[in-house]
């Protein structure tokens, strides 16, 4: 092709959703938003970008998430908020275990978590205090004049001090 002879040079009219396309009529570079497709990866053009992909609402485009990110954000850094499985969260990264001390996988093995942020002293507190509840039933039992509610909240509150303590 000569591109010296402006007769020679044609434009590609593209197809629909394409908006601007190379190579080929249904190659896309942009889209253009027909049908709510308005998000181009990978020369497609899709309504919400996939999954390992983030909108760029500026562009259009759709940004690729780091290695084994499932679903990421387009912020500058670790920008990860779902790893592919067996990879673990952690702070916004993917690995293969987790790196920081004290920190452990979560149940579901998403997710690094630190123990000390969700001690597991719950269930403890729950029993202790379905115990004074007990007690505090069978104390009014055997004495009339104790009223009941008042002495329930102010044992359940004692317990839910030491709960915040720990």
């Amino acid at each position: 092709m000569d591109f010296s002879d402006s007769n020679d040079v044609k434009c590609l009219e593209c197809e629909s959703p394409c908006f601007t396309c190379v190579d080929k009529a249904s190659k896309c570079l942009a889209c253009d938003g027909s049908n709510d497709l308005d998000y181009v990866w990978q020369n497609e053009c899709y309504e919400v970008c996939p999954n390992k992909t983030a909108p760029d609402l500026g562009s259009r485009k759709c940004i690729g998430c780091s290695s084994n990110c499932n679903k990421c954000g387009t912020l500058e850094g670790p920008n990860c908020y779902e790893c592919i499985f067996p990879y673990l969260l952690e702070d916004g990264v993917c690995v293969s275990e987790c790196t920081k001390d004290g920190f452990h996988a979560n149940k579901a093995q998403t997710r690094c978590i630190n123990e000390t942020e969700f001690p597991q002293i719950g269930p403890i507190f729950s029993i202790f205090s379905l115990i004074v509840v007990i007690a505090c039933l069978i104390v009014k039992k055997f004495k009339k004049e104790t009223e009941i509610i008042p002495t329930l909240v102010a044992l359940i509150s004692v317990i839910e001090a030491f709960a915040f303590l720990f």
